[in-house]
């Protein structure tokens, strides 16, 4: 038994090095593409504050929907319960 945690440990270890680097990888660019979307939409709000703009960025309003507000819901808090009656 020694023998085999002694083979396969280290292979699971630098399986969990990998993952790690991976899903590090996903978040990065993940926040990379938010970045980017948050600029878009900052220049288009910037693009339709004009008073003479012939061509107003229609899309902003849709950015704006889609960016929403993510904020979490509020916990309510538990209902008592009433004691049974006996």
């Amino acid at each position: 038994m020694l023998r085999y945690g002694e083979a396969y440990l280290p292979f699971a270890d630098a399986l969990e090095r990998f993952s790690r680097g991976i899903r590090h990888t996903v978040f990065a660019r993940r926040a990379k593409v938010g970045r980017v979307a948050s600029s878009a939409y900052r220049i288009a709000q910037g693009m339709n504050l004009g008073v003479d703009v012939s061509l107003p960025v229609p899309q902003a309003e849709s950015m704006k929907q889609a960016f929403g507000k993510r904020r979490r819901k509020p916990v309510s808090p538990p209902v008592p319960v009433p004691p049974a009656s006996s």
